[in-house]
């Protein structure tokens, strides 16, 4: 599950997934001072989707597709999904990724810059792909056991954030 706002319409979206491969983009409205939502649009993935990361400023969802890849598409419920795999995100093509492909996380610096975080599951790391098109890939790092951290292991869900105190 994750969230979108569209600098668009202003309206907000909720993404949601589920392991036969199915992403629903549902939009949020206030109902008698309540939230409702109706589902705006469907998209249908071959395989099992695990994380998910909304790009409110470049308009885009990155899903995790976990033996495959990670695919960029569209959020704008009325554009083309626009489906694209982001090189360098597969571990059939990059050595420093270990299916899984889990937790995805949008690290955002102003103007469209800054980072998409993958956890890659099967090799303890977390691979880092440019947030703007081609979506390169940058490079890996891990978490591991210091003298004020523990180390972070098999990670599902992934969350970053570029807020300043």
């Amino acid at each position: 599950l994750c969230m979108y706002q569209s600098k668009k319409t202003g309206k907000y979206y909720v993404f949601a997934n589920s392991k036969a491969g199915e992403v629903v983009q549902w939009e949020l409205f206030p109902d008698s001072g309540l939230i409702s939502g109706k589902i705006v649009r469907r998209l249908k993935l071959s395989t099992q989707v695990e994380g998910m990361a909304a790009d409110d400023e470049n308009a885009f969802l990155f899903v995790g597709e976990e033996d495959v890849s990670i695919r960029r598409f569209n959020a704008e419920p009325d554009m083309p999904p626009g489906d694209f795999f982001l090189p360098g995100s597969s571990a059939l093509e990059n050595e420093n990724i270990g299916f899984d492909i889990e937790g995805l996380a949008v690290y955002s610096i102003p103007e469209g810059e800054g980072y998409l975080i993958a956890s890659s599951q099967g090799n303890d790391s977390y691979a880092v792909f440019d947030r703007k098109p081609p979506h390169g890939y940058l490079g890996s790092f891990r978490i591991t056991d210091g003298k004020y951290t523990d180390g972070a292991e098999r990670t599902d869900g992934l969350e970053v954030t570029s807020a300043k105190r």
